[in-house]
């Protein structure tokens, strides 16, 4: 059992390293009104939001920007990985065929814009072939300075009055998910009981 926490402990460590070194802050959403939203940055390139206002008079767009990215030296072969939880019961609400679009932008407006079909809260991971070469403008960035992710058209992507979420950004695409499984004590008794009668007859054969 010990041996299976440390394999586990060294696998969350490793997964955080691989982007520890890259920071995403002052987020905002240009299309929500700033008493509508609480925005807290739970890590280095996340954050949790509540739409704290249960009456707001429209729904803002799923329009988000993270206009302070650090140590983000672009590579376009090198895929990355956006994560949206929560927003249950219909948080986000989007047309038929949606496109999430991610930017990536640099400190004198050269751009370039990824896009990925919308299914509603999940993971995606956007990588060279997702670049949409009628999206971008002036050359590839070499370092990023920010970042937009969204619906692209206003409506396509809506976040409910009341609603809550969080969203991640990583570098790198996400393992495969292996479902490790941990033996509940009652297996290990049911174990070893088969153990225990495996011997008895055993010792039966040999008399």
């Amino acid at each position: 059992m010990k041996k299976f926490i440390f394999c586990m402990v060294l696998a969350v460590m490793a997964a955080l390293s691989a982007s520890a070194d890259v920071t995403v802050t002052d987020w905002n959403l240009p299309y929500a009104k700033p008493q509508d939203y609480q925005l807290t940055e739970t890590g280095p390139a996340s954050f949790d939001i509540d739409f704290v206002n249960e009456f707001a008079q429209s729904e803002p767009n799923f329009w988000v920007m993270g206009q302070t990215v650090n140590n983000w030296l672009y590579d376009p072969n090198e895929p990355f990985t956006l994560t949206i939880g929560g927003f249950e019961n219909g948080g986000l609400t989007y047309r038929d065929n949606t496109t999430l679009f991610f930017t990536v932008q640099d400190e004198i407006f050269n751009f370039l814009t990824y896009g990925v079909p919308f299914n509603g809260p999940g993971v995606y991971t956007f990588t060279p072939a997702d670049i949409l070469p009628d999206y971008g403008y002036g050359d590839t960035p070499t370092t990023v300075g920010v970042i937009t992710f969204s619906g692209f058209e206003y409506g396509d992507i809506v976040v409910n009055p009341g609603a809550s979420g969080s969203v991640a950004f990583t570098l790198g695409a996400p393992d495969p998910e292996e479902e490790t499984v941990v033996p509940e004590p009652a297996t290990y008794a049911y174990a070893a009981m088969g153990l225990v009668s495996l011997m008895g007859m055993k010792r039966r054969i040999r008399k």
